[in-house]
């Protein structure tokens, strides 16, 4: 097999398949995938096999001719290949268990011709741009409560500034955990009995859930306020808490004033966000799905303050906007100053919310201790969230 541990491995061994002088595994692949991201590329010719392991998937033919095999014969087969393409989601984690068998692979999502350029680009911006605010960024690292926030923090910038994928897996696969906004790795920071917690993006309860798991036998919450201004995720939502009295639920935004705003709803990619915060310089705007849908229009929705509405003494914030966290912090500026309450605010949508957030919640607060946490593997270094607490 071929060595794929650079961008050009992978990108001479696509090269390669679409010019009929490479045989390769497909790991995950499903006719949906094919079609969206490998037709161009990948054939009953060039494929040795498909894997997969779902076992209900073993012996099933895809509609370009290929069967699906289970995992104890990967290692043989790779003998006559030369290389595999992960083609599932979890291109990471398949990543790791193929490198314990001594396997490297390609990505699948590079066969999509607008995801290489977007990848590099978007490496290249934010390698600028940190280079810009070294300052920041060092005063940043020197404010986080242990060693483990600050080997994240570096592990990240190093991830979001490569264009090569293999360093990008090495570097996130050393840092991520399954905890997100209730980490036991911050000291103090679980729920208590009566938290009065703010939702701000509940999407579709995923948060409560979590925070309803975590009470166990009895309830670590007091109220709970959520907020999603997509208009499909507000009816899950609704749908989901109706029989808790104690869960009140805003179809807004947060912002740091009552207004209204432009905003796009986008339930397909998980990722409607106001207007506003839009990016088009960044690899996340529906990278997977940019090339069959259109971007659809902007709706007006109605956004909110937390100082303006919440008259509660809250103690937990937490924060997932798509990008408009900055904008929903200083709408909430009084009551973290008067509360100062637990925040689990998602830092990763822009580069520059790795120093200008943690900078500005040490502006209001400045006794709030800061953590460092990371919980996705993926080209987009998604769901990064810094911890602040007394």
């Amino acid at each position: 097999m071929k060595n794929l541990k650079s961008y050009e491995d992978h990108m001479r061994l696509l090269h390669d398949i679409e010019g009929g002088k490479a045989r390769v595994i497909t790991y995950g692949m499903t006719d949906t995938n094919h079609a969206l991201l490998a037709k161009d590329f990948l054939s009953a010719e060039n494929v040795v096999a498909n894997f997969d392991s779902n076992k209900n998937k073993w012996g099933q033919k895809l509609s370009m001719g290929v069967t699906t095999m289970p995992l104890d014969a990967i290692t043989e087969m790779s003998k006559k290949a030369d290389g595999i393409i992960i083609m599932a989601d979890a291109v990471f984690q398949i990543g790791a268990y193929l490198e314990t068998l001594g396997l490297s692979y390609c990505h699948g999502r590079l066969m999509n011709e607008k995801l290489p350029p977007r990848f590099i680009e978007r490496a290249r911006i934010e390698k600028n741009k940190v280079a810009e605010n070294a300052d920041k960024l060092n005063k940043v690292r020197s404010l986080l409560a242990d060693s483990r926030s600050q080997i994240v923090y570096d592990s990240l910038i190093t991830a979001r500034t490569t264009d090569n994928p293999h360093e990008l897996y090495l570097s996130l696969c050393e840092i991520i955990s399954d905890d997100q906004y209730f980490p036991k790795f911050v000291p103090s920071f679980l729920p208590l009995k009566d938290e009065i917690f703010v939702d701000g993006g509940a999407y579709y309860g995923d948060t409560i859930q979590a925070l309803r798991k975590l009470g166990e036998e009895k309830r670590v919450y007091k109220h709970i306020y959520a907020f999603e201004p997509d208009p499909i995720n507000f009816e899950i939502l609704c749908q989901y808490v109706s029989d808790d009295p104690d869960i009140t639920c805003y179809k807004k935004g947060l912002y740091s004033k009552d207004t209204f705003v432009e905003f796009f709803s986008d339930t397909v990619s998980y990722r409607s966000k106001i207007k506003e915060f839009v990016r088009e310089d960044r690899i996340f705007n529906n990278t997977y799905f940019s090339q069959w849908l259109s971007p659809g229009e902007s709706i007006k929705i109605e956004a909110c303050s937390i100082d303006n509405l919440i008259k509660d003494r809250v103690t937990f914030i937490k924060m997932d906007l798509e990008g408009s966290e900055p904008v929903a912090l200083k709408g909430a500026e009084n009551t973290i100053r008067l509360n100062k309450p637990k925040l689990a605010i998602c830092i990763y949508h822009n580069i520059e919310d790795f120093w200008e957030i943690p900078l500005y919640i040490k502006e209001i607060v400045p006794e709030y201790k800061l953590y460092l946490g990371h919980h996705g593997i993926g080209f987009c270094c998604l769901e990064t969230v810094l911890y602040a607490l007394i």
